[in-house]
């Protein structure tokens, strides 16, 4: 009975110290504090544009207030036509690591509605990837409701951000 009851302590704790690295495992950022995005693109299909793909300059700013997720609170899309009618919405949006090379980025949504037809795209989560040492942000291809295509989305992010695995 003694060995049964060694066992099952011995057990719990290996059981106990795996799900202790799994959890400690998980990557997230660092440094924590502001960060920003500057002269990146964003080229968008749109129902303003006729499903015609849009690209337009970039800027962003954001916080790491904790390890497992960035925010982005502010969002300026720059350029012509479309682009100047075009707004980021819902922010801020939630920059979470999935693994250290993909993150999903929450609540991604633009408006422009001084355009006939109007667009209204997102909310959606969409997945970008990370490339670390250059610190670039990527988006390919991703769905937004309301008839809309994120078709990219390159931006490199400063103060250098690092995913700890």
């Amino acid at each position: 009975m003694k060995s049964l009851n060694s066992l099952m302590i011995a057990s719990a704790l290996v059981i106990g110290l795996c799900s202790t690295t799994l959890v400690a495992a998980a990557p997230h950022f660092s440094p924590q504090g502001p960060f920003y995005g500057n002269n990146g693109t964003l080229s968008i299909k749109l129902p303003s544009s006729f499903q015609a793909q849009v690209t337009c300059g970039i800027s962003l700013s954001g916080s790491i207030n904790t390890q497992d997720e960035a925010k982005i609170h502010s969002v300026f899309i720059s350029g012509s036509g479309i682009c100047k009618s075009l707004q980021a919405k819902n922010l801020p949006w939630i920059l979470k690591p999935e693994n250290v090379f993909s993150l999903k980025l929450e609540g991604v949504s633009f408006v422009v509605s001084n355009f006939v037809p109007a667009s209204n795209c997102g909310a959606n989560d969409i997945f970008v990837t990370w490339n670390g040492p250059l610190q670039k942000l990527s988006a390919f291809n991703q769905a937004l409701t309301g008839n809309c295509t994120l078709a990219t989305l390159d931006i490199t992010l400063q103060p250098p951000l690092t995913l700890v695995p």
